[in-house]
């Protein structure tokens, strides 16, 4: 019995490290928390699963303790609540499912971490066998997990979408203990239906995982969109700015003939009115135009600063950042983007033009860039966890574009901080960049 025992260790040892391996694949390594916590949690899963194979090998209990303990290890990791159940319910789903079919085809009740009958191997040659090809069958199954990564992306799945993604696996948990404790169900029929279930659970998170590939795609493809309009944009302000340029150094000439006649003539009053329209023209004519040497970040603020000026909002900036920032494209093109909405949307709730307000100011300094942002506001709202409630009527469009500042700032190791301050809102960002 003490060999059976060994045995079962090192099976047990084994069989972690495959749910470790598989948790580490989709949620990613540079997703832990703590490394020291994530060890320890691994073997108090290990030890604890053991006391339970030696003291309580009782089916129900060992499936509840799995699932829990499968669920608080993630806790290791940066991912959604949602991913940590729907990852829970795959492991365990698979796991238990291999379980009945080894124990069928062995013809034995194998005792193992996660469905267990009655403490009753005869031969511990059965029971080698049987953990070795669970081990396998659950080492091949849980592997196609790799192909399920998109799963630790940011993208916002529909809640309609979470109900057969939940559902299903823990139905299919539910009909493996009922062919465990079936003993009338025929052996070829329980195999069957346990190996469509593994296919079926493979299907739809395969489909979950094309579903966000597909989205992910949209979403990149409408912020390219926006960025060659942005790019547009800002050749048109160099276009105008150069034929500008050209057209008043083609009528400086005239200009400088027609005041040095007039000093000639000793018409000082002429030359102030001369110069003064000239002056007025030259306002009038003037188009706002960043240059702070960044063509993404002057395309975005230039197209939007003219969003904020048609709107009637006051502008004050300062952009002083490197020709050159490591960060990707589509990243910048959503996080200014959504800010600068953000702000042209609270401002025009502003009845009184005069009162409406911006100050943006962007800066990078030693691989960091900061953002400052200030704006009026007419009613802003916090909730309990200090995130800002939705003051629209179309509340289930909210927070769209909060969220996706918040994730790009998480990309970024940065942080973000929004405060109240008397009759402005401000908003203070910090990304980390590469050097």
């Amino acid at each position: 019995m003490v060999y059976y025992y060994i045995c079962y260790i090192i099976y047990n040892i084994i069989n972690i490290f495959i749910i470790y391996k598989s948790i580490k694949t989709i949620l990613n390594e540079d997703a832990v928390f703590n490394k020291r916590y994530e060890i320890c949690s691994y073997i108090l899963y290990f030890t604890i699963s053991t006391l339970m194979f030696l003291l309580y090998p009782i089916p129900l209990i060992i499936l509840f303790i799995n699932i829990i303990i499968v669920f608080l290890i993630q806790f290791n990791y940066k991912t959604k609540i949602k991913n940590k159940i729907l990852l829970t319910l795959y492991i365990i789903t698979i796991l238990s499912i291999i379980d009945v079919i080894t124990s069928i085809l062995i013809n034995k009740t194998i005792i193992s971490i996660n469905i267990k009958n009655s403490y009753d191997i005869e031969n511990i040659f059965d029971a080698i066998l049987g953990w070795t090809f669970q081990l396998v069958l659950s080492f091949v199954s849980l592997k196609s997990i790799k192909s399920f990564r998109k799963m630790q992306s940011n993208l916002e799945m529909p809640k309609m979408f979470w109900f057969p993604l939940i559902v299903i696996p823990f139905i299919s948990i539910l009909l493996v203990l009922l062919f465990l404790y079936d003993k009338n169900s025929s052996v070829k029929l329980i195999i069957f239906l346990c190996i469509s279930l593994i296919i079926i659970n493979l299907t739809i998170f395969a489909l979950y995982d094309l579903f966000l590939d597909y989205t992910k795609s949209k979403i990149e493809k409408e912020l390219l969109e926006k960025e060659k309009e942005f790019n547009l944009k800002q050749f048109n302000i160099i276009k105008n700015n150069y034929e500008s340029l050209e057209l008043f150094r083609h009528d400086l000439k005239n200009h400088i003939n027609y005041i040095k006649k007039c000093s000639k003539d000793n018409n000082l009053d002429e030359i102030i009115k001369y110069t003064d329209s000239i002056m007025k023209e030259v306002e009038i004519n003037k188009n706002l135009n960043i240059n702070s040497g960044n063509l993404l970040i002057d395309s975005i603020l230039n197209f939007k600063f003219q969003e904020i000026l048609n709107n009637n909002i006051r502008l004050e900036y300062n952009v002083l950042v490197p020709y050159d920032l490591k960060i990707d494209s589509l990243d910048l093109v959503s996080l200014l983007g959504n800010l600068i909405d953000n702000i042209i949307e609270a401002n025009i709730k502003i009845e009184n033009v005069s009162d409406r307000y911006s100050n943006i100011n962007i800066k990078y300094i030693k691989n960091n860039l900061f953002i400052n942002l200030e704006n009026s506001f007419k009613e802003v709202k916090f909730d309990n966890n200090n995130n800002l409630k939705t003051l629209k009527k179309e509340s289930h469009k909210h927070g769209l574009g909060l969220k996706s500042i918040k994730n790009i700032v998480d990309k970024y190791n940065g942080f973000i901080k929004m405060d109240i301050n008397e009759n402005k809102f401000i908003t203070k960002i910090v990304l980390t960049l590469e050097n």
